[in-house]
């Protein structure tokens, strides 16, 4: 059986220059094999000597996958505006209320006018129902006061009594169609914030 032939490279700190024949010899020796027959038929294995050198290696790693930063946040339009302005890059990191970008806020300002003209109207049908109310309550005490000397029908003070709590119910709806468009006003007020 032939043995196969090696190339051994030996790394020796300067330090150790006194020690290389010795290491030599039992580098050879561990190689050879360990029974005497098969140390005479080997060949010998090629060693070198070179001098140890200190720095740095270059290790480079090559990977595949998908890097996700720890704290990585999704950013979503809560009103659908187009982009004006962009102060920020993608990547940068940014402190909590930053502005990111600046949208176009024609279209929201002229949302929140309509909601301020439509709180303007509601008021005056409010205040329509209201004097509404108060003409029939001075028209529901003249025609007690005349039912009572017996000069109108019971029918006629029946009719305004009727009349008299429509009107309240239509100024209670006023009212809160006042609430419901102030509502409106402050919800796009906060969109255009």
């Amino acid at each position: 059986m032939r043995p196969s032939t090696h190339t051994v490279y030996v790394i020796i700190p300067l330090t150790m220059n006194r020690l290389l024949p010795a290491m030599i010899a039992t580098l050879l020796l561990a190689c050879s094999g360990d029974s005497s027959d098969e140390r005479k038929d080997a060949i010998v294995p090629a060693v070198e000597a070179v001098q140890a050198r200190s720095g740095a290696l270059p290790l480079r790693e090559r990977f595949s996958g998908m890097v996700r930063a720890e704290n990585q946040v999704a950013i979503r339009a809560e009103i659908d505006a187009p982009i004006m302005e962009v102060f920020v890059r993608s990547g940068e990191a940014v402190r909590r209320g930053q502005p990111l970008v600046r949208l176009d806020d024609r279209r929201p300002r002229e949302q929140l006018r309509q909601a301020e003209a439509n709180v303007r109207l509601t008021e005056g049908a409010a205040a329509e129902s209201a004097a509404r109310v108060r003409e029939l309550e001075v028209q529901l005490v003249r025609t007690r006061q005349l039912a009572e000397q017996q000069l109108v029908s019971s029918v006629e003070l029946e009719t305004l009594q009727a009349q008299m709590a429509a009107a309240r119910a239509s100024a209670e709806q006023a009212a809160a169609r006042i609430e419901q468009a102030r509502a409106a006003v402050r919800e796009q007020q906060s969109e255009l914030g």
